[in-house]
């Protein structure tokens, strides 16, 4: 009895191209709601007359999950880690367009029904989407699978503990983001769940149990996966460090705006995820970080030469302010170029040594050229050169005789 049926694998290559085809439709259809969500709420924030601008900028900003969940989608749309960009984005989307209309029916009475109940609705929306960033991303990372099966205990924990915190904050007596957005009693408040309060410190437990199972399995990891967690590690140090200094350092000079810079560094994990998910320029990352370093100490270190060079001219020529401006500023102009130079070359030998070991390769390399006249030595030279900056699998040199 012979057998009709296609090849399996073939059927099976079939089916998940239909499927991805299926899934890549709704993943642009989903970031296409979310832009709705988010043109709708800055639109009737703008039209309150008083654009509350902070938290339109933020939610704006949280717009880059869902940009690249749908960039994941299109490349790999059986990855979760894209889907759950979409999920994050969906939330900080939902929670502006509610805010939006809240705050249209604040300042335009009759407009919008009951719009201290969307305020409220809308105010622990990102609590949710920032704890979802903080465990179930970290434990899908890079490839949309945990670990292994035994951690789906914290799946399901850091679920029900996110669930437990929005509830927690739908229920509080009043509602108020901060950040120029008016407080508002919560019409359905609810005292009785105070009870559920430990529940915080079980979702903090969740993010460091993430935390833990991301670091192992960063220590497994090697290769290309490898290069994926220096990507997320990359960014997440990136946020950090901008977090504690716009919070600790700027916030008395700046007010909103630097709560706005904390807010918005969160921007840098999802396009690092991105990276990292798609594999695109995936081996730049030592490149990245040497260029991000050097150049931030080299600001700082002009900066600080700029403040002191106006100080001193200003002290020095106390009627012409002017000339120390002036002054301070050519000086940084031509030092940028030495100074850039030297930071470059130090950052490169820690964080760019592939960079580093090239450069010093092809140096020494024509060093020898200056003294070695035979042309096999040079030919020898040429390879290693070639073979140890570029590391191509085979390498041969071709040198054409004279012409007749």
């Amino acid at each position: 009895m012979s057998d009709t049926r296609p090849p399996r694998s073939r059927q099976d290559a079939g089916d998940r191209h239909a499927t991805g085809g299926v899934e890549r439709i709704v993943a642009v259809l989903v970031l296409a709601s979310i832009t709705g969500l988010y043109l709708a709420g800055v639109t009737l924030t703008v039209r309150t007359g008083q654009p509350d601008w902070p938290n339109t900028a933020t939610g704006l900003a949280f717009f880059a999950f869902p940009t690249v969940g749908t960039l994941i989608a299109l490349r790999r749309p059986r990855n979760r880690i894209a889907w759950l960009c979409l999920l994050i984005g969906s939330l900080f989307a939902l929670e502006t367009a509610l805010w939006g209309a809240a705050l249209y029916g604040f300042a335009h009475p009759g407009a919008v029904r009951r719009p201290e109940l969307l305020a409220v609705i809308a105010d622990p929306l990102p609590l949710p989407g920032i704890f979802l960033i903080a465990t179930l991303l970290v434990l899908l990372f890079p490839d949309g699978h945990l670990p292994s099966p035994r951690w789906r205990w914290l799946v399901w924990l850091s679920v029900v503990s996110i669930a437990g915190i929005y509830l927690l904050g739908l229920v509080a007596p009043d509602t108020s983001s901060g950040w120029g957005r008016p407080t508002v009693d919560n019409p359905i408040a609810v005292d009785a769940f105070d009870v559920l309060e430990p529940i915080v410190v079980v979702l903090f437990v969740c993010v460091a149990a993430s935390l833990v199972a991301l670091v192992r399995r960063y220590r497994r990891s090697s290769g290309i996966e490898r290069l994926q967690f220096r990507w997320l590690r990359a960014a997440g140090v990136a946020t950090i460090v901008i977090w504690l200094m716009a919070v600790f350092v700027l916030e008395p000079w700046l007010g909103y705006e630097a709560a706005l810079i904390a807010t918005t560094s969160f921007v840098l994990v999802p396009v690092a995820i991105g990276f990292s998910v798609t594999r695109y320029r995936l081996y730049e990352i030592d490149r990245l970080i040497s260029r991000t370093v050097t150049y931030g100490l080299v600001l700082t270190m002009l900066t600080g030469v700029f403040a002191g060079g106006v100080l001193l001219a200003g002290w020095l020529l106390p009627t012409d302010s002017e000339v120390a401006v002036a002054a301070a500023t050519l000086t940084v102009a031509a030092g940028f170029n030495p100074l850039r130079r030297r930071v470059q070359a130090r950052v490169d030998h820690r964080f760019n040594r592939a960079r580093y070991d090239a450069d010093r390769e092809v140096a020494r390399y024509a060093e020898q050229l200056r003294s070695e006249v035979d042309l096999d030595e040079l030919t020898a030279g040429l390879l290693a050169v070639v073979t140890t900056t570029m590391q191509p699998n085979t390498a041969t040199l071709w040198i054409r005789g004279e012409r007749p």
